[in-house]
């Protein structure tokens, strides 16, 4: 149009704007210090703004609002402000631009304070601004790129702009339109008030799969699994055809079920049972739709199935889907491990490494795990030089894992090295050292280890005292481990746990301390724990102290009565002391 000598006016100006804003969301993103730019496209914004400023042109509200969504498009907030700041007049469709440039650019929190511009100055709003308000809302709520004050506060600002817009939306009659609800409900959700999330969506005569997915994600989000089964099963009642996202939310809320810690629900069925029957169920409904195949959806299923412990189902699941990413890998790794089937974990690792996949840090975690388990020292090696060549000493939960792994192989040389590599250590790191040298045995390193940890000001936890209390059990050190046992709640404000209490009976019971022993499991609290009592029995048995042997027994029976251990034990002091008797 240039070459042939026809000068463009305002509206031609407009549409090639628009053209160049859509160019922009095509474009591939570069980032540069965090901030997404369109190196393309700015250059033609640039140009056209050029032209403009040329054909001397004005850049009144509709050239104006077209040039500040370009601007966002591309990244380049500034120029969008100086535009926006710059207009003579502003109508609300330049206001709208603004606030979706700054979206548009990550600055959601910009365009509320837009948005409280635009009421304090009483300029009238319509669906439009709503939806790009609530849009932001939606997107700030679900922001994790902050620290836990400013997420709380990002939350409040959300959810206080969202209830504000919800009453302005029910006096000007659009309190009914999908787009707000949906963005509502999910505000709602994210913001922990389910009963506001609930009156948006329970007030409408119909719903469509959206706003049935906000709902359902928001109930599991929340830890309310069963009220997201139940509103899964009111969507299918009411005629809902299901799509891949609501399959994934509904398998994680049985997953969710399956991991609650109450030992039945209706019946006396086990609550892990009820959870496995209702993904069998779902599945069979995926399976019709054709989606168990889809990477997410399957995925999400073999992890649901991996949390009821029903690994066949798990690995089946794995095997039935095409496209393998390393979320289903992962989810793989996970069931397995949490199954404790660990020679499996290692196994599919291996596989792994065949396949042109790229892991990442739960990968290696799940496989470190497990290495820690089976005290695999060359996986544990392997897993060492993966670790130092694609992460280096960055990922510190990585490297505390490592170290804890070494510490289980009995690796103490690879252990230090490991730890003196790191550049930080926080309590984790000292805690698997101290750990690591507990297990070899090597109760003056443990105890150095253990001070110099509390000479660099970092305080230890219930794990380092427990490695502490077992070194000296098994250094026969009764004195010391008695006295790091009462530190823990003296000193440092630890409450000792079963595990301390089993380990502190260990240490006086080896000894054949019995005064102190009895004094111990008289101000335990945990008198529900079989660990302890078996660990007491044992004790017993080994010094044949009848007498409370016979009370550990029965302590032990009244827990757990079909427990073949307590009988062996029982039965082995018993025979002991008629020999010994003989």
């Amino acid at each position: 149009m240039l070459e042939a000598g026809t000068i463009p006016d305002e509206l031609t100006f407009v549409a090639v704007l628009q053209a160049c804003g859509i160019f922009a969301e095509n474009e591939v993103t570069s980032v540069y210090n965090g901030i997404a730019l369109k190196s393309i496209s700015i250059e033609i914004v640039k140009a056209i703004k050029m032209d403009i400023w040329k054909m001397g042109c004005s850049f009144d509200m509709f050239l104006g609002s077209a040039l500040i969504s370009c601007y966002g498009k591309c990244g380049h907030i500034f120029e969008a402000e100086c535009v926006f700041q710059g207009l003579p007049k502003r109508d609300i469709a330049a206001w709208n631009s603004m606030l979706s440039a700054y979206i548009e650019a990550g600055h959601e929190e910009k365009a509320l304070r837009l948005y409280r511009q635009i009421l304090e100055e009483c300029i009238g709003q319509g669906q439009r601004t709503v939806a790009i308000v609530l849009q932001a809302c939606c997107i700030l709520v679900e922001k994790e790129n902050f620290s836990a004050r400013e997420r709380q506060f990002a939350k409040e600002m959300a959810l206080s702009i969202s209830q504000a817009i919800h009453a302005g939306a029910k006096r000007n009659g659009f309190h009914s339109d999908m787009f707000v609800c949906n963005s509502l409900v999910t505000i709602y959700s994210k913001s922990g008030e389910l009963a506001l999330a609930e009156g948006v969506f329970f007030q409408l005569p119909r719903h469509d799969m959206v706003l049935w997915c906000a709902l359902l994600t928001g109930y599991v989000e929340q830890g309310e699994a069963e009220k997201g089964l139940l509103l899964f099963k009111q969507m299918l009642v009411e005629g809902g055809s299901p799509e891949k996202l609501h399959f994934v939310v509904a398998f994680q809320a049985c997953g969710y079920l399956a991991e609650k810690e109450q030992a039945v629900l209706i019946e006396e069925y086990p609550l892990k049972l009820i959870a496995l029957r209702l993904i069998q169920a779902i599945h069979a409904d995926a399976e019709v739709k054709n989606l168990v195949s889809d990477a997410m959806v399957g995925s999400t299923l073999l992890c649901s199935y991996g949390k009821c412990g029903a690994i066949r189902e798990a690995q089946c699941t794995f095997e039935e889907l095409v496209h393998r990413d390393i979320v289903a890998w992962n989810a793989m790794l996970s069931a397995y491990l949490e199954h404790g089937a660990y020679e499996q974990v290692l196994s599919l690792f291996s596989q792994l490494l065949e396949y042109d996949v790229t892991f990442d840090s739960v990968t290696l975690l799940c496989s470190l795990k497990a290495c820690s388990e089976t005290e695999n020292v060359e996986v544990c090696t392997q897993l060492h030089h993966i670790i130092v060549s694609s992460m280096g000493d960055a990922n510190l939960l990585l490297n505390n894992s490592l170290i804890d792994a070494y510490g289980c192989c009995i690796r103490t040389e690879d252990l230090k090295a490991s730890f003196d590599c790191l550049c930080e250590h926080d309590v984790v790191s000292w805690t698997a050292c101290i750990s690591g040298h507990a297990r070899r045995g090597d109760f003056a390193l443990t105890l150095q280890m253990f001070e110099e940890m509390l000479s660099t000001g970092i305080k230890p936890d219930e794990i380092a005292f427990l490695s502490l209390v077992s070194a000296c059990s098994h250094a026969g050190l009764v004195l010391e481990g008695v006295n790091y046992f009462n530190s823990m709640t003296i000193d440092h404000v630890i409450a000792p746990n079963p595990k301390h209490f089993a380990s502190a009976v260990d240490l006086l019971g080896r000894a054949g301390n019995f005064i102190m022993l009895k004094a111990l499991i008289t101000k335990m609290p945990f008198k529900t724990d079989m660990n302890i009592w078996l660990s007491l029995l044992a004790v017993c048995r080994t010094h044949g102290n009848s007498e409370l042997g016979k009370h550990a027994f029965d302590c032990a029976v009244q827990l757990q009565p079909l427990e073949s251990t307590i009988y062996v034990l029982m039965s082995n002091m018993y025979a002991d002391s008629v020999l010994q008797y003989s």
